[in-house]
C-alpha cells in the first residue's frame, strides 16, 4: 500500500485502497507485519501532527501513553493470530492529548493489501456516549430526583423517629417478649423503606467516579464481613474468594462496594434456605486486560423473556413488596461510570451467573501487586 504524505503541502498519493479508506467516517490506520504503520485516513490525518509514512506506532501517536500504546499492540497481535476481529467499546483513552471515549477494532487482512497486514479503527463515541447518557437521564430521572429528595426529606426523619422509639422498646422487652418478634419486625420494615429511599437517591444522582488504585481484596474482606450474618440467618453459604495478589483496580472505593454489595444481595435473594453464592475475581487476559468479578448463585433464575429488562429501573422479579427494582440498574450504572461492562446470564431453576469486566488501574499504580 503506498503513500506520500509529508508535512508540506502538497497533493496526498493514495493507492485506490486507502481512497476508499478515506471515506469511511472514522479513523483507520493500516499496519504492517511487524507493527509499523504504512498510512492514515484522512480523518485520523487530521488529528496527526504531520509525518512520514512509515513510521512506528509511537510515532504515529505521539500522544497517547505508553500504555495505550501497548495494548493497541496487543489488540493487533491478538486479531492477527486469531485472524478475528478484536474490538474494545467505548473505552476512556487519551489517545490525542485528551481524554475521550473510543471503540476500536483491530482488523487482520491477511495478505489482501500489499505490505499492510492489519487495520486499527478509531471510532470516537465520546459525543455518542454523552447524548445517549443524557437521553436516558431525561427520560429514567425526570420526576425520580423530585420524587425520591421529597421522600427523603418528608419520610426520612419521622422514620429515624420510629425506628429509635422501635429499637428502645426492643430494648426494655427483651428479645424474648411475645411482642419482642413484633417489634423487630418493625425495624425491619423501617430498614427496608430507608434502603428503598436510599437507592432512589443513589440512582437520581448521576456522580462521576473519583476512582484511585483500589485493592479488590480488600473491598471482598469488608464483603465477606458485612453479609456474614446475613447469610448465615437466611441459611445460605456465601463463598468469597479473591486473592490479595491481584492487580489493583482503578475505582471510586465507595461504589465499587455498592456494586459488590448490591450483586450479592441480589444473589442472596434469589436463593432459597441451603443456596449458594459465590464472588470471585481473576485477570481478563487479553488484548486489554482487565478484572473480571464474578458473582454466581444457583437460585431461581431468570426467564429468558425478562432478561432483556433487568437492568431497567424498577425492573424486577421479585414478589411484590420484597424488591424496589433499583440494584441492578444502580449496579449498571456504577459499572459504566466506571468504563466497564456487565453481563448477566440466567436460566430458571439452576440459577445466574452475573460477570463484570473492570478496568485495572495503571501499571505505576501496580507497585508491590503482580497478576495471579
Amino acid at each position: 500500500m503506498s503513500v506520500c504524505f509529508t508535512p508540506s503541502a502538497s497533493p496526498i498519493c493514495t493507492s485506490a485502497p486507502e481512497k476508499t479508506l478515506d471515506n469511511i467516517p472514522a479513523g483507520v490506520i493500516s499496519l504492517t507485519a511487524d507493527l509499523r504503520v504504512s498510512s492514515a485516513n484522512r480523518m485520523l490525518r487530521q488529528r496527526l501532527p504531520p509525518m512520514t509514512f512509515p513510521c512506528s506506532l509511537q510515532q504515529a501517536l505521539p500522544e497517547a501513553p505508553a500504555a495505550v500504546l501497548d495494548r493497541l499492540r496487543g489488540l493487533v497481535d491478538a486479531a492477527a493470530a486469531l485472524q478475528v476481529v478484536q474490538s474494545v467499546h467505548g473505552e476512556q483513552l487519551a489517545l490525542f492529548g485528551s481524554e475521550g471515549q473510543y471503540s476500536i477494532y483491530a482488523v487482520p487482512l491477511g495478505t489482501a493489501f500489499d505490505d499492510a497486514r492489519s487495520l486499527l479503527v478509531f471510532e470516537d463515541v465520546s459525543e455518542v456516549r454523552s447524548l445517549e447518557s443524557q437521553l436516558l437521564r431525561a427520560e429514567k430521572l425526570a420526576t425520580i430526583g423530585v420524587l425520591a429528595a421529597g421522600l427523603a426529606h418528608e419520610i426520612g426523619t419521622p422514620l429515624g423517629i420510629v425506628r429509635a422509639r422501635a429499637e428502645y422498646v426492643l430494648g426494655k422487652l427483651g428479645a424474648e417478649h411475645p411482642q419482642g418478634r413484633g417489634v423487630a419486625v418493625i425495624i425491619d420494615q423501617v430498614d427496608r423503606v430507608t434502603r428503598t429511599i436510599r437507592q432512589m437517591l443513589d440512582f437520581s444522582r448521576v456522580q462521576p467516579a473519583a476512582v484511585k488504585p483500589v485493592a479488590l481484596s480488600e473491598v471482598a474482606a469488608w464483603l465477606s464481613e458485612v453479609l456474614r450474618y446475613e447469610a448465615q440467618r437466611r441459611k445460605i453459604s456465601l463463598t468469597v474468594d479473591v486473592a490479595d495478589s491481584l492487580p489493583l483496580v482503578s475505582a471510586d472505593a465507595d461504589q465499587l462496594q455498592q456494586l459488590l454489595l448490591n450483586l450479592v444481595m441480589n444473589a442472596c435473594d434469589a436463593c432459597a434456605e441451603g443456596g449458594h453464592v459465590t464472588l470471585t475475581a481473576s485477570i481478563c487476559a487479553g488484548a486489554w486486560s482487565s478484572m473480571r468479578i464474578e458473582v454466581v448463585d444457583d437460585g431461581c433464575g431468570i426467564p429468558e423473556e425478562q432478561r432483556q429488562g433487568v437492568f431497567d429501573p424498577f425492573f424486577t422479579t421479585k414478589k411484590g413488596g420484597q424488591g424496589t427494582g433499583l440494584g441492578l440498574t444502580v449496579a449498571a450504572q456504577i459499572v459504566r461510570n466506571h468504563g466497564g461492562q456487565i453481563e448477566l446470564d440466567s436460566e430458571v431453576g439452576m440459577g445466574t451467573h452475573v460477570t463484570v469486566l473492570w478496568p485495572l488501574a495503571p501499571a505505576s499504580a501496580q507497585v508491590g501487586t503482580h497478576a495471579a
